[in-house]
């Protein structure tokens, strides 16, 4: 009996200890990403945004169509996300607080939603490699290294990014050990997912078939049963998520078949598949290398990943039928900075960086040295990404016929990354002298020089006001729009620096303790059970029939 406490005090302490690191993720991934936050909202999270104002104040009407307006083409969990703060700000009406409400109020939506897409990767890291260096490697990468730092600001597509990895956190913790609530979890995070953006059915049922395809195989190899229950209470609770949207489409949009208003999408082309899919990798203007640079560390491991972890095989299969899919639509690439619709990517992508961090230190100095510089490049690239607002580029060119998606994707003059480093120099040059500069578009973009004394073309594009930084709080700080836009400004980055700091610091001394308790439970369990098997052989088999029956 002695061993079994034992066992349940440094599973209980390792537990502990992971949350502890996971509030500490969390801290430090939401102040980076409150500090760098926009005011402006577009597209959906404007009309999320205008549509949760009008259900809190009480101002929803319906159209002829019986559509309720103003329309919302996202999903509820996309629209509740502002609930709280269209709340308060609607409390505060008629205060002397109204004004700055509406300015501050929304800026952290969506970098709290972010921070939370972090932290769940976090935790799937730390459920394959039960280690915290590869699992803080994985997140930490993942929030300054790729899009996930700029979508924090941007929006769109953070509620179903989330709500994606904590479906895979959700399954593989259930796999772990089998019990009810864990695939009640599962179900949730799958329901959840259901309840985002329209695409986020087909997600959930593509995850949905890959676990039921990872529990046949782990049948057939080892021979377990899954328990009826368990399967029966994922499917009713994602059926009563499908119900709620269901109910909620009949609301909203006067129809439950999804049937909401025309936003352009259909299926274009499978033909096509392919040449987008090398505009995916290697185009000049959406390369996912390019805008997510510490993927790079990831290509030596993926085939190392796959043999150390077979279970997510049939996951990675289900997330490429997935981007076969997106890339078969019209809408297959849009202005945004790279592809937003293949966002919900990002976290499954960056899972081998534990295996890129488990071999940085004993690799080369040649492996380490060029490591170093792409992780240097991410970050940098990322800071561009947050440091303009990501439509200026379409505002400065439009409406100029060069703006095509030939161009936004293969024609490396409509890069946005040219475009920011265009921007911020004109920002420098009209804080010293008080004059934008333009921006230039050359029409030889190809290697080809033009013939010897061809005049050189080129078109000249005014920045209209967009040449600014794009960090609200600053700007606030700066110059201010209400009264109290100033000392609120200045006490929020205050905070969150003071927050960034503490939180980091705290990582840090947390990764001595965790490395401590940091151990593989399951090692630890089956050790447990043989030493105690040894001794009383019946109780193995005991214990295996609890497994199997769902009570362990």
């Amino acid at each position: 009996m002695s061993w079994a406490i034992g066992w349940r005090l440094r599973a209980r302490r390792k537990r502990w200890g992971v949350l502890q690191l996971a509030s500490a993720v969390w801290g430090v991934a939401f102040c980076l990403f409150a500090l760098c936050a926009s005011h402006w909202h577009y597209g959906y999270e404007r009309e999320n945004l205008d549509f949760a104002r009008a259900y809190v104040s009480r101002t929803l009407c319906r159209d002829a169509a019986g559509m309720l307006y103003p329309r919302s083409r996202a999903g509820v969990l996309d629209v509740l996300q502002y609930g709280p703060s269209a709340l308060i700000e609607f409390c505060l009406r008629g205060t002397a607080w109204e004004r700055d409400a509406s300015s501050f109020l929304f800026l952290f939506v969506h970098q709290f939603t972010a921070a939370w897409i972090v932290t769940t990767l976090f935790v799937v890291a730390w459920l394959l490699y039960r280690r915290p260096g590869p699992a803080l490697a994985t997140a930490l990468l993942a929030a300054v290294g790729t899009v996930l730092w700029p979508y924090s600001k941007f929006g769109m597509e953070n509620q179903q990014t989330l709500w994606t990895t904590a479906a895979l956190a959700a399954f593989l913790y259930y796999l772990n050990a089998p019990r009810a609530r864990r695939a009640a979890l599962f179900g949730a995070a799958l329901g959840c997912l259901i309840l985002t953006k329209i695409t986020g059915v087909l997600i959930a049922a593509a995850l949905g078939i890959a676990a039921l395809v990872v529990l046949w195989r782990e049948r057939r190899s080892t021979g377990c049963r899954v328990p009826f229950a368990h399967v029966a209470i994922t499917v009713i609770v994602v059926a009563s998520a499908f119900v709620l949207l269901l109910s909620t489409n009949v609301w909203r949009y006067g129809n439950p078949l999804f049937r909401r208003y025309s936003c352009g999408d259909a299926y274009d082309s499978l033909l096509a598949v392919p040449l987008r899919v090398g505009a995916l990798l290697f185009s000049p203007n959406k390369s996912l290398f390019l805008y997510s640079p510490v993927l790079l560390l990831t290509l030596p491991f993926w085939r190392v990943f796959f043999v150390r972890f077979p279970r997510l095989i049939p996951l990675a299969v289900a997330f490429g039928l997935l981007t076969v899919f997106q890339l078969s639509l019209n809408t297959w690439v849009d202005e945004r900075w790279w592809f937003s619709r293949l966002h919900f990517l990002i976290p499954f992508l960056a899972l081998p960086l534990g295996l890129w961090w488990e071999s940085y230190h004993r690799g080369s100095s040649v492996f380490r040295f060029v490591s170093n510089w792409v992780v240097i490049a991410a970050v940098l690239i990322q800071l561009l990404g947050v440091s303009v607002n990501y439509t200026a580029l379409t505002f400065v060119v439009h409406p100029s016929p060069q703006l095509t998606l030939e161009n936004l994707v293969w024609n490396p003059q409509f890069n946005h990354i040219r475009f920011n480093v265009y921007a911020l120099t004109s920002w420098w040059e009209k804080e010293r002298g008080g004059r934008s500069l333009p921006f230039i578009v050359y029409h030889h973009y190809l290697p080809a020089a033009p013939p010897p004394g061809s005049p050189s073309r080129f078109s000249v594009f005014d920045m209209r006001g967009w040449d600014e930084l794009d960090f609200w709080l600053l700007q606030a700080w700066r110059r201010p729009e209400t009264e109290f836009g100033r000392p609120v400004a200045r006490t929020l980055i205050g905070v969150l620096g003071v927050g960034l700091l503490a939180s980091a610091l705290r990582l840090m001394r947390l990764m001595r303790y965790a490395r401590s308790v940091g151990i593989d439970a399951a090692a630890a369990e089956r050790g447990a059970v043989a030493e105690d098997s040894a001794k009383r052989p019946w109780r193995r088999k005991w214990r295996v029939l609890r497994t199997v029956r769902g009570k362990a």
